[in-house]
Formats: C-alpha cells, structure tokens, sequence
C-alpha cells in the first residue's frame, strides 16, 4: 500500500484515520456508482426513477421534498440504503434524469466500513443478482483478487 498524501489545506494535527476514512467513504460511492450505472433493473434504475425522466417526475418518485436543488440536480439527504445512512443524489442534463448516486456518511471506526461494505454487496446482489465478475481493489490500485465484471474496491 502506498503512503497516504496529506494535501496542503488539511492541518497537520488531522488524524490519519480521517483521511483513510474519507478515501473509503469515496470508494464505497464509486461502487455504488459503477454498479447502478453499468446495471439494469427489473422497474426502477435509480430509487424509483427511471433514466429519462424529467425533474419533475424524479420528485413525484420521492415522498419527500428535495433537501438540494439546482438546474442540474436534486438531493435526498439521510435516506436509508441497506440500512446505512447516505444522500440520494439524482443528476439532470437539459432536464432528463442522467445518473445517481448514494454519498453514504463517515462512519466512527475503521471496521463499520468493511461491515457496510458487506450489507452494500448483499443488497446489491440481491438488487440485481450476483455479479458475473468480481475484482476485490486495494486503494492503491493492486487487485487483490479476482472471481468471474464487477469491480468491488
């Protein structure tokens, strides 16, 4: 594993813990990403919306109002994926609904991550069947290991 580079802006007396955490936190949205952008569902393709919807028909889908809303996206803060806590983040080019993501919150200790890890891989499987392939990826970029084209990081 590579050593971590602490960027200019951050205070020398940050824990080290918190950076590893916001790089994990990163990984575990690019995963959700890679997998709801490459995979379609029976019904919805992200939430309860469908690709190619309208803005407004994005929010008919959510039984809350928007915490966030621009031109270009709209924000569900605190929603409940495989029981963790995220933000539903759904994004519009020229008003059609484009792509979404989950952001999930830090978590208080190193190993809350590898247990999320585990609830998000159950739920997605179960969501959209298991995987024809997977790539476990260390941080720094070294595959780890390899079963079967979904990449786990």
């Amino acid at each position: 594993m590579s050593p971590v580079r602490v960027p200019s802006f951050l205070r020398v007396e940050q824990p080290l813990l918190e950076m590893l955490r916001c790089r994990r936190l990163q990984t575990l949205s690019i995963l959700i990403v890679v997998v709801l952008s490459t995979a379609k569902v029976r019904g919805a393709d992200f939430r309860n919306a469908d690709f190619g919807m309208s803005k407004e028909q994005v929010k008919a889908t959510e039984q809350a109002e928007p915490d966030v809303e621009t031109e270009t996206e709209l924000v569900y803060r605190d929603v409940e994926v495989a029981g963790l806590s995220a933000d539903a983040k759904y994004f519009f080019s020229a008003d059609w609904f484009r792509s979404g993501h989950y952001q999930f919150h830090p978590f208080q200790m190193v190993q809350h991550y590898s247990e999320a890890f585990n609830r998000l891989s159950a739920w997605i499987t179960e969501k959209y069947g298991k995987p024809s392939n997977e790539v476990y990826v260390q941080p720094s970029g070294e595959k780890v290991h390899s079963r079967g084209s979904t990449i786990l990081v």
